[in-house]
């Protein structure tokens, strides 16, 4: 290898690094901001005490989630009913309860799929959601929320859905 094909190759490595790094950060922010204008707009819209128009927020999900999410319902004895599930803030809160958001932060991301952070604080408490976004349809949707240890939306509609 003489030097020219040296440089060529050490200058297209590097080119290609910019590009994978690039690629990388847009694909995040691009999750990032997209999660942080829904919980911006659901946060506000939550605490005016404003009803959710069904089809549009059915549609922040995943086709996957959606369809968990609007499957029916089976009475299960075994399963305690507990506190309601707010679909992106967790158990317990109810129409009245001031929702603040603190920020959205990728912590991880590659091509179509990201992992993001999302804490709030609810009633003086501050939570950390694990919220998983993927890329479907040309959109970045949740594919699942985890509000804590062993306490994820999908599970959640599982168990009210016998799926």
């Amino acid at each position: 290898m003489n030097r020219r094909q040296l440089v060529f190759a050490v200058l297209s490595a590097v080119a290609s690094t910019g590009v994978a790094v690039h690629t990388f950060a847009r694909n995040a922010d691009g999750a990032a901001v997209t999660l942080h204008g829904i919980y911006e707009r659901e946060t506000q819209r939550h605490n005016k005490g404003m009803p959710a128009d069904n089809a549009a927020f059915y549609d922040l999900f995943t086709r996957e989630m959606r369809d968990l999410m609007q499957a029916p319902r089976l009475p299960n004895p075994r399963v305690a009913l507990g506190l309601v599930v707010h679909a992106l803030f967790g158990r317990g809160v109810l129409p009245g309860t001031q929702v603040i958001l603190s920020g959205v932060t990728t912590t991880r991301s590659d091509d179509g799929i990201a992992a993001l952070e999302v804490r709030l604080t609810v009633r003086g408490a501050v939570r950390e959601l694990g919220v998983i976004m993927l890329r479907q349809d040309g959109a970045w949707r949740i594919g699942e929320i985890e509000y804590g240890p062993n306490d994820t939306l999908a599970g959640h509609y599982r168990s009210i859905t016998g799926r």
